[in-house]
């Protein structure tokens, strides 16, 4: 092996800005339009079979226990701008982390007439 698996949590990624005041468009045809729960989820099960195939590259021969938690940027088009991941080290740090978050980023949401939102998704590890 190579090592020791990182322990603890860890929170990696992109900033998904999420203090940024919004600007709501008073006189334009913008919406505020945003995802469903459902739409999320719908949009994270497509995804699950990449996803899964990322565990396969965590650091250490211990299975991985706890929650993690997928922080994504998403534009009104459906793509994915911005990725984190938070939850243990093992997952969301070196090949584990940068496989999860490119999976994430793969993912295509409905389109809507809004704009960009953070949406959180975690997953439990057992």
């Amino acid at each position: 092996g190579s090592g020791a698996a990182p322990t603890g949590e860890a929170t990696t990624g992109d900033d998904l800005r999420e203090g940024e005041m919004r600007t709501i468009d008073g006189e334009g045809t913008g919406g505020e339009a945003q995802l469903t729960n459902g739409q999320i989820e719908t949009a994270f099960d497509g995804a699950m079979p990449r996803i899964r195939r990322c565990f396969l590259l965590a650091a250490g021969d211990e299975p991985v226990h706890g929650r993690l938690t997928f922080g994504m940027r998403i534009r009104g088009s459906g793509e994915v701008s911005a990725v984190n991941l938070s939850g243990p080290a093992a997952v969301t740090t070196g090949e584990c982390g940068d496989c999860l978050r490119t999976a994430a980023r793969g993912i295509r949401f409905p389109s809507f007439d809004g704009p960009e939102m953070v949406a959180r998704f975690p997953i439990t590890l057992e």
